[in-house]
């Protein structure tokens, strides 16, 4: 099989993705793009999409930051081939700023977002007391290799699916790592209040208890770069809006986390 680096992705705001497909031509040939658009409002938002991204249309509204990844699994997973990396990132707050340095022999790659998750108060009062200790990585930027990536969203899919019997029936069952809350039933109203917010953030506790069982990780200089909410996150540095390591080495991927590369707020969130 030929090995190769795929790139994914998904949006709904042609609008928030467009200097994410406009930056794509930094990294040249070195990825293979499938991105899923969903639409926004009803209609598929116009956007102008570079020849070598394969985009997959869904004609529903974004699924969500847990949901895509249930999409990925269903659509992009069988078009996956060989055992060389797949990048995702998010799209809204993603641009491109320079060639992909060279991948080291590890499983997975992350970006670190510089705090464990009990210092982070967001975090802090969402997740479980078991995670506050651990080093709280980005889940809207990584790479895997592309076999493990795979185990990813299948296991993935098959909590999520435990968390949506919990929400059937009103039963919390015992899932991977703990769960942000605890009781046997709630009103139905928010039953459905929790699973949207869930879906945004289910996503982050599950890869973060995922790469915890691979000790073969690396957070690889240069290539991610996590500016979170306007604050640098890590060994990163930002000079007239392009994101560099403290060594003056422009990073590859920047990831602006919640807001557009442009400083504007994020429609949607987690896209």
């Amino acid at each position: 099989m030929t090995n190769r680096t795929y790139l994914i992705g998904a949006f709904s705001s042609g609008e928030m993705a467009q200097p994410y497909f406009d930056s794509l031509k930094v990294l040249g040939d070195s990825v293979t793009p499938i991105i899923i658009q969903y639409q926004h409002k009803g209609e598929f938002q116009k956007v102008n999409v570079p020849l070598n991204v394969k985009l997959i249309k869904l004609a529903k509204d974004y699924s969500g930051n847990t949901g895509k990844h249930k999409d990925f699994r269903e659509y992009i997973a069988p078009i996956l081939t060989g055992e060389d990396w797949t990048i995702f990132t998010d799209m809204h707050d993603v641009v491109f700023q320079a060639p992909l340095p060279e991948f080291p022999d590890v499983n997975i790659l992350v970006a670190s977002e510089g705090k464990m998750f009990g210092q982070i108060n967001f975090w802090k009062d969402l997740f479980p007391v078991s995670m506050w200790a651990d080093q709280a990585y980005n889940v809207g930027c990584f790479a895997m290799r592309t076999s493990l990536v795979k185990d990813f969203w299948e296991l993935l899919f098959i909590d999520w699916m435990k968390f949506v019997d919990w929400y059937k029936t009103g039963t919390i069952p015992q899932i991977k790592g703990g769960f942000p809350f605890n009781a046997p039933a709630f009103p139905q109203r928010l039953k459905d209040e929790l699973a949207i917010i869930f879906n945004g953030f289910y996503d982050t506790m599950f890869f973060n208890e995922f790469i915890k069982e691979y000790q073969s990780k690396e957070e690889l200089e240069g290539l991610f770069g996590v500016y979170a909410y306007n604050f640098e996150v890590g060994n990163i540095v930002k000079k007239n809006g392009v994101l560099y390591t403290k060594e003056d080495k422009k990073i590859s991927i920047a990831h602006y986390n919640g807001l557009s590369s442009d400083g504007r707020k994020e429609q949607g969130g987690g896209e």
